[in-house]
């Protein structure tokens, strides 16, 4: 009896222009002619304006008049000889004049094409002018390489695709987000593609990439607290308390506890060997955290992220005065102050220069970190001080960034990670790598960025020390190795002229190169509610079915990376779904085993420019009225809606099963008969004498006083039971 009552709810129809899909082919040939298509719906006739971006490059806008109705647009390409090998990533916006479309989020779609050719390699340099050796070295090779700066360093997923492998020399971790830290671990470990982490003095652990996700994907380990040759260290941080302090940042914490943040990461990095102190400093000088070894790093995390707001601006002579009175207690090997201030509010120049000059001789330095920017009337005058103190300078307007910053500075005052001494390299084990190198005639190198080798990890060459010098493995579907010298003039200068430099280096290379076939699978990929679904077929080279393979599955996007289960369906054909969330460019990779474990053999993108709800015009009334009719309800009209609380349906009548209700009665009155039955006790009666017999012949014994006497018996009898 239960009525479903329909009330469509949403937003009305209104004009609106949107970008479905954009359609176009996964791979293309250089030189090959090609169509970039998007599938456009129109509530009524218009013209648009469309901008495509190829590879971050705006093209020309191209401007369509538009039908009712749906109807593709259709883009001419071609596929130049320098992008072979590589990919172009498609932006489309449309833009529409505001009386014809209500809604701009779904004004956008994205494609994916990738150029068939030889492999390309990104070389990502935090000092391009000194890379020329290593970059004419592979290019002699015949392996194609592109030389960026740090800020060339690819955003995601999408822009790494284009190469199959990526080096990275002398990058520090702050200069790449977060973002693009856990885009470069999914590139190795779910799209199979190959990275190179090459030494120098901001590489590995002097670039403060511990515990990043860079890091989990080489085969080395930089934590400077396992360093069999770290020197102690003392470090005091001064951190300004004052009002600017209290300011919010953008994830809603304010400067000071991000401060604090980044005072427990340098806890964080430093060893149980090590000392630290932390202060706050407005007018005075707050102790947070006395003079002391690290025995309970959770007990000093927690005190440093404590940090009470003061006021006023920072005293910064008062501070380091205080600082450098405290490290006179030390007993470490070396001695640091980092002093954390306002760029736009550092009070009290006066006999910081002195402080400093003194400190120096006693062999204690200084680094500044200021927050703001460098045009702030303070900026020049803390740089000067860092200078003077022998340490660094950083400045930043993100308070974000502090932890990173901190973290950084720590592992480059302790100089245990960048050793700077003459040494040859040392043979190991042989590998692929290092074939066909004569290493009893290699030239010294001059220096190298320490580290430990991870217990999966096989190592090639060592230093003289024993740490790694080559080290390489495996990370899931891709490969990736760790030089810890530099491959340029600073460490390698002897290398550069040597011949075993030129067959190092593209041996190195192609040992980590991404090896997928696209001929191996064909993936299609299916969007609802959601959800991704993906369909791979599997045919080989003579037309045959392949059957029972045994495959893995990986997708890699903005939620993170994850296996997903893969099911074979029919002759050939293997299925899989996962949660692709409302928006996002996802890559998804087939891998196959073979002899030498797991491949790629074939990575398709799946781009959800903007959410499903931004297709549809309004509610699903079809769907609504046969939920309705079903139900025995009706679709209501909005301007009906009280309509819903009135009950229009005829009464409904329904038998009751009854037989369970009369069992139980039927049950209790037989026990109740039972137990009268057994319990029962006769009632008394009186004994009356029978009247006299008349007088006549004898007569038999009176029978009703026979039976009355043996009744009486048996009541006696029943009685004794009882």
């Amino acid at each position: 009896g239960t009525e479903v009552l329909v009330l469509p709810a949403g937003r009305a129809a209104a004009a609106e222009v949107r970008i479905d899909r954009v359609l176009a082919p996964s791979r293309v040939m250089p030189g090959e002619p090609y169509e970039v298509t998007a599938v456009v719906t129109s509530t009524h006739d218009t013209e648009a304006v469309f901008r495509l971006v190829r590879s971050r490059v705006p093209l020309d806008p191209v401007r369509r008049v538009l039908r009712a109705g749906t109807w593709p647009v259709t883009f001419a390409m071609k596929a130049g000889e320098e992008d072979a090998g590589g990919a172009l990533d498609f932006e489309i916006f449309l833009q529409a004049p505001d009386a014809a479309d209500t809604w701009r989020e779904n004004n956008t779609g994205r494609a994916h094409v990738r150029v068939q050719g030889e492999s390309r390699v990104l070389l990502v340099s935090g000092k391009t002018e000194e890379e020329e050796a290593l970059v004419a070295c592979l290019r002699d090779a015949g392996i194609e390489v592109e030389l960026r700066t740090i800020a060339g360093c690819p955003a995601g997923l999408a822009e790494m695709d284009a190469f199959d492998a990526i080096l990275l020399c002398d990058v520090p971790s702050r200069a790449v987000t977060p973002a693009q830290q856990e885009a470069l671990r999914q590139y190795v470990h779910d799209l199979g593609g190959g990275l190179v982490m090459i030494g120098a003095s901001r590489s590995f652990g002097g670039g403060a990439w511990q515990r990043t996700p860079v890091e989990a994907a080489l085969p080395v380990d930089m934590d400077i607290r396992q360093a069999r040759h770290a020197a102690s260290l003392a470090v005091c941080i001064v951190i300004d308390s004052s009002g600017s302090m209290a300011a919010k940042t953008a994830d809603g914490r304010t400067k000071l506890e991000l401060a604090g943040e980044a005072a427990a990461e340098v806890v964080r990095v430093l060893g149980a060997s090590d000392e630290i102190a932390v202060a706050t400093v407005d007018t005075r000088t707050t102790w947070v955290q006395g003079l002391d070894q690290i025995e309970s790093r959770e007990a000093v995390e927690s005190r440093v992220r404590s940090l009470r707001q003061g006021g006023g601006g920072i005293y910064c002579a008062t501070g380091l005065r205080d600082a450098l009175a405290e490290l006179a207690k030390a007993t470490a090997q070396m001695r640091h102050v980092i002093l954390f201030a306002d760029a736009a509010d550092a009070e009290e120049h006066e006999g910081c220069d002195s402080l400093i000059e003194g400190a120096l001789r006693e062999g204690i330095t200084l680094s500044v970190v200021a927050i703001g920017r460098e045009t702030d009337k303070d900026a020049r005058w803390l740089k000067d001080i860092a200078d003077l103190g022998g340490g660094r300078f950083y400045i930043t307007n993100d308070a974000l960034e502090l932890p990173r910053i901190f973290s950084e500075e720590t592992v480059v005052a302790a100089r245990s990670v960048v050793i700077e001494e003459e040494f040859l390299a040392v043979f190991a084990k042989p590998g692929q790598m290092i074939e066909g190198v004569d290493w009893d005639a290699s030239p010294s190198l001059f220096g190298y960025v320490g580290s430990i080798s991870k217990p999966a990890a096989e190592v090639l060459l060592e230093t003289d020390r024993g740490d790694p010098l080559l080290a390489k493995w495996h990370y899931g579907l891709g490969r990736s190795a760790a030089f810890t010298s530099d491959a340029r003039g600073r460490w390698a200068k002897e290398w550069i002229p040597w011949p075993g430099y030129r067959t190092l280096w593209p041996q190195v290379v192609r040992w980590v190169l991404r090896r997928a076939d696209s001929s191996a699978f064909t993936i299609g990929t299916a969007l609802s509610g959601g959800r991704a679904t993906l369909t791979i077929d599997a045919v080989s080279a003579e037309g045959r079915f392949r059957d029972f393979l045994k495959l893995r599955i990986f997708a890699a996007g903005p939620a993170g990376s994850a296996e997903v289960p893969v099911r074979q369906t029919g002759p050939g054909r293997y299925e899989a779904a996962f949660d692709s969330g409302a928006t996002g460019s996802w890559f998804v990779t087939v891998a196959e085993e073979d002899a030498g474990g797991w491949a790629a053999r074939a990575s398709v993108p799946l781009l959800i420019p903007y959410p499903a709800e931004y297709r549809t015009d309004g509610p699903n009334l079809p769907l609504l009225r046969r939920i309705a009719e079903l139900g025995g309800g009706r679709v209501i009209a909005p301007e009906d809606a009280a309509g819903l609380f009135r009950h229009t349906a005829a009464p409904v009548r329904r038998l009751h099963e009854i037989w369970r209700i009369l069992l139980g009665i039927a049950v209790a009155a037989l026990l109740v008969d039972v137990l009268a039955r057994r319990f029962a006790i006769p009632a008394r009666r009186r004994i009356v004498a029978p009247p006299a017999a008349p007088a006549g012949p004898a007569m038999r014994p009176d029978t009703s006083a026979h039976l009355y006497a043996m009744a009486m018996d048996k009541a006696r009898d029943a009685l004794r039971v009882l």
